[in-house]
Order: C-alpha cells, then structure tokens, then sequence
C-alpha cells in the first residue's frame, strides 16, 4: 500500500504546474475548410400574409396605351400634358406697320395675340396689351411667325395649331383661316 500511495503522490505532483506559463508562441497557420455538415431540421411555417391586392382592369389599360404612346414617339402625352397646361406664351415676333409703328408680337397657347409697340425706332414700349383672339374656340397654339414685307410686298403672319390647323393675318387682329396640314 505503501508503493500504491507513493506512486500516486508522485503521479498528483507531475501533473501540478510548477509555476509562471512562459509567452505564447506564434499563431499557426489556418487549415482547409471542413466539409459542409447535413441541414438541421426544417421549423414549423410561418403565419400566412395578408391576402395582396389585385390591380384594376382600368389601370392596366392606362399603362398599356400609355407603353404603346411611348414606342410610337409620346405624342398624345404631349397633347395631353399642353391641355393639362395653363395658358402661357408659346411664341414672340416682332411687326413693322408703316414707317414709324414698331413693336412686338406675342401668342399665347390660347390663340390670344398682344402687342407691345415702340416708343420710337431705338426706345421700346413699357408693356403688351390684348390686341386679338384668332379663334373663339379652344384650339392649342404652338406657333407665330412673320413673314417680313419688302418694297411693295406687305407682312404676313402665320399661326400654327399643334394639330395642324393654320390662321394668316396681315395685321394681327383679323385673321383668316387656311387649309389644315394633314398629320395623320
């Protein structure tokens, strides 16, 4: 018993540390990843979503003419974004009534014309005041152009609609419809 109790105190003594632990020596180098483990077990389901929302039959025909207006080149969006549009300035010309009656011309998307004429040849005027209205009706207007008169010729205007329609005056209040510009 006596050698059973010393082998063990001898055995408890080698596995006692005998004092401070010295540094910590280098990192090793990382190894090749393991192999990918089976999948753990699948969980219960989840809750069911709330049930979605069909979109409407109105919509759907909106985004398809408004896809085919854009591969045929937009042109009704224009049209509908100019009706959408307040009235505003859409073109400015200037005029030459005799020797001395000077000024300028404005059209507004309406068919309204003003003028605001000069002071005297090198003095223009202060402000534009209504002068006309091409057409009673509500016709979009693009356009006012000038044909400038010379010896014995006189100054025609020319107004443009954007669906084609033409108006031509020689003095901006009466004016005279001219044959449509076919654009289909």
């Amino acid at each position: 018993m006596r050698i059973i109790l010393l082998s063990w105190v001898l055995v408890l003594s080698a596995c006692m540390s005998t004092g401070t632990p010295g540094p910590q020596g280098p990192r090793g180098e990382v190894g090749p990843p393991g192999e990918k483990g089976n999948p753990g077990e699948k969980g219960a389901p989840g809750a069911p979503g709330k049930d979605g929302q069909s979109v409407s039959p109105v919509l759907v025909k909106q985004l398809e003419d408004a896809l085919m207006d854009i591969s045929s080149g937009g042109q009704k969006m224009v049209y509908q974004a100019m009706d959408a549009m307040p009235e505003q300035v859409v073109s400015a010309v200037h005029f030459r009534f005799g020797i001395s009656e000077m000024g300028y011309g404005l059209l507004t998307s309406k068919g309204r014309v003003f003028i605001m004429k000069n002071k005297s040849p090198v003095t223009s005027g202060d402000e534009f005041s209504f002068l006309s209205r091409i057409v009673n009706d509500d016709r979009k207007f693009i356009s006012l152009t000038v044909l400038p008169g010379a010896e014995g010729s006189k100054q025609l205007f020319l107004a443009m609609t954007k669906d084609g329609q033409t108006f031509v005056s020689e003095d901006l209040k009466s004016w005279t419809q001219k044959n449509p510009i076919n654009l289909n």
